[in-house]
């Protein structure tokens, strides 16, 4: 289901995690003492092959929140990589929705970006409108 190709695997501790996300977002809770993550590429396959297949979008059955936690459950678990978290936020102005949303955060070698699962878009979490509230890393 997710790549399992060769991927140059890095760490990062607590601290320093919790140094990029505050620069995101004030509400951050960390629940590891160390991250791994791979490259701005090898993330590509990576979120690409988690994202695949994924259920039918139901309304709260299976809706934002759920995709976000399947495709970090999927990363971790197949990949053994927890450098990718949840985000509870606003979803950018331009989709004329009240609610709020939930999406991917995953930290790269290039820093830190942003992934919608309902689509596959990745941008750096400087780039778009998306008003996080709560990252859970």
């Amino acid at each position: 289901m997710c790549f399992k190709g060769k991927m140059d695997e890095f760490e990062v501790s607590n601290s320093y995690m919790a140094a990029q996300l505050v620069k995101v977002c004030d509400d951050v809770f960390l629940n590891d003492n160390f991250y791994y993550y791979v490259s701005l590429e090898d993330w590509g396959k990576v979120l690409f092959d988690a994202s695949r297949n994924l259920p039918k979008y139901t309304v709260e059955k299976f809706d934002c929140d759920k995709f976000s936690r399947l495709v970090r459950c999927r990363v971790n678990s197949v990949n053994q990589i927890n450098g990718i978290g949840e985000v509870l936020g606003f979803p950018p102005p331009s989709w004329n929705y009240n609610g709020t949303h939930k999406w991917n955060i995953f930290f790269s070698n290039h820093g830190l970006y942003y992934f919608e699962p309902q689509d596959g878009d990745f941008r750096p979490v400087t780039e778009g409108e998306y008003i996080p509230l709560r990252i859970d890393f």
